[in-house]
């Protein structure tokens, strides 16, 4: 019986995500995840729009779409293995100013519309940096410490940040295309409401502890195979898993030429049946 037990539980130390109260931080922090899928489909939802209200040509709207695919890529790449270094809390929350500040960029698109390029791309690194660092930020707040992490509760605190960047990605476009559809200024007004998201997200993980301390440089040695396993399963995958719903929500859209109307409708059709799913 001795070889069943020889490593003793790990004492957390008090105050840790472990404890009760300290797991609300995880549903507090979770409303980041929110404003970075938001943030992600506003401007999808407006390609039209932008079309129509500022004569950009096809082409144009095409290149501000996929520059958001470009920044996303180092934004994952990079701010991951980052937040292991130096924590998850400043990685997202620097990644959130820079939302922010992406946003504002695209407001300013409206009068200059060479704001929208460098916009779109922050947006991106911005996105894929709360993605990264976000969701491991949340995951540790709302559960165990890894080391004796029931499956269970890992697969709860996991989902929650899935369900909040979806449920980001299935509003954002629709909330955008309704505004743009009927307020004035529709190029400026359809961003407000990620900024009033995105500022009150940042108010409400303000308090939630750093994680990452506690799990620095002990990942290899409990997942050895997980490399692998990320080359031949996930890699392949994962341009498909963007490709796919970015057919239903940006070029069919385009091809029926609806209105904004329908394109938002379409932007949180193909997200939400993902929150749905999950």
């Amino acid at each position: 019986m001795s070889s069943i037990t020889t490593t003793p539980p790990t004492p957390l130390a008090e105050g840790t995500p472990s404890d009760p109260p300290r797991r609300r931080y995880g549903l507090r922090a979770a409303w980041i995840m929110m404003a970075s899928g938001w943030s992600a489909n506003q401007f999808s939802a407006l390609l039209g729009a932008y079309r129509s209200e500022l004569g950009l040509s096809e082409s144009a709207v095409t290149g501000l779409f996929a520059l958001y695919v470009v920044g996303l890529i180092p934004g994952l790449l990079v701010c991951g293995p980052l937040a292991d270094r130096v924590g998850r809390r400043p990685v997202a929350s620097t990644a959130l100013a820079l939302n922010l500040l992406s946003t504002g960029a695209l407001m300013l698109g409206a009068g200059a519309t060479g704001w929208l390029w460098p916009g779109r791309f922050v947006t991106g690194v911005s996105a894929g940096a709360l993605l990264a660092a976000g969701s491991a930020w949340i995951k540790e707040l709302s559960s165990e410490p890894y080391v004796h992490l029931d499956p269970r509760t890992a697969s709860t605190a996991s989902r929650r940040a899935g369900l909040f960047v979806s449920a980001g990605f299935a509003s954002g476009g629709l909330v955008a295309a309704l505004i743009a559809r009927w307020a004035g200024a529709p190029m400026v007004t359809a961003y407000v409401p990620h900024l009033l998201l995105a500022a009150g997200a940042g108010l409400a993980a303000l308090t939630a502890p750093e994680t990452g301390t506690r799990h620095r440089g002990t990942h290899t040695e409990r997942h050895p195979g997980v490399g692998r396993l990320f080359r031949r399963g996930v890699l392949p995958v994962a341009p498909w898993v963007f490709a796919a719903p970015s057919v239903g929500f940006v070029t069919l859209p385009g091809l029926v030429h609806g209105g904004l109307v329908y394109t938002g409708v379409a932007t949180a059709l193909v997200p939400g049946t993902g929150l749905l799913v999950q």
